[in-house]
């Protein structure tokens, strides 16, 4: 993917949309969605023309795909890093929506990066029991936010160290690493009457083949 996008991206949500820009010079239908690589520019505009509203980030790829896909006419293009105060074409990086998701590649992550392993000194934290099928399954513990993992520690008495994960690449390499000893990965489990319980939990398998690949 282009250097172009990196991440996270700022968008400014207003009622039934977000907030785009016609090219009045050009008298063109068209709009273009204003898109802001620094908060602080979104902000800005925000103050400059009194919106009512708070920047949005778009943290990956993935959640820019969804959101241009979404669009729909007469928003057709994408406007990056426009001068927030005079968000005219010619300030900022004019393209049209089709090219972006062209050059996009997304990949199919159940999760936002970075993702969180905790690391023990026997190696990392599982959690064990029985699959529906009434196999026995050890699942690898991951979470969203160090809050998360740190509550877990906390209900849970383990002795453990944050591992971030924060790329797809890096849960790649350390799902195919720890797949010849857990069978799946556990999202955000919590402690519940001294019960280990995730509401999500996906094959190791599933996630490789899935998942954790480019659209």
């Amino acid at each position: 993917m282009s250097d172009t996008w990196r991440f996270p991206l700022y968008i400014i949500p207003i009622t039934g949309g977000f907030v785009s820009v016609s090219d009045n010079a050009a008298g063109e239908p068209e709009q273009s969605l204003l898109v802001f690589s620094e908060s602080a520019a979104a902000v800005l505009f925000i103050a400059t023309f009194d919106v009512l509203s708070a920047p949005k980030a778009l943290h990956n790829a993935r959640e820019l795909g969804w959101l241009l896909r979404g669009l729909q006419y007469p928003v057709t293009r994408l406007l990056l890093d426009a001068n927030p105060q005079n968000p005219e074409s010619s300030s900022g990086k004019l393209f049209t929506v089709e090219e972006v998701l062209r050059e996009l590649r997304p990949d199919l992550s159940p999760w936002n990066y970075p993702v969180f392993a905790l690391a023990t000194d026997a190696g990392f934290v599982t959690i064990d029991g029985v699959a529906e099928d009434g196999e026995y399954l050890s699942a690898i513990a991951l979470f969203g936010s160090p809050e998360q993992a740190e509550q877990y520690l906390l209900e849970s008495g383990d002795q453990a160290e944050l591992c971030p994960l924060e790329s797809f690449e890096d849960a790649v390499i350390f799902l195919q690493g720890v797949a010849s000893m857990v069978g799946a990965a556990a999202l955000d489990p919590v402690v519940t009457s001294g019960r280990h319980t995730a509401k999500y939990c996906f094959s190791i398998e599933t996630l490789l083949t899935k998942y954790l690949v480019r659209e």
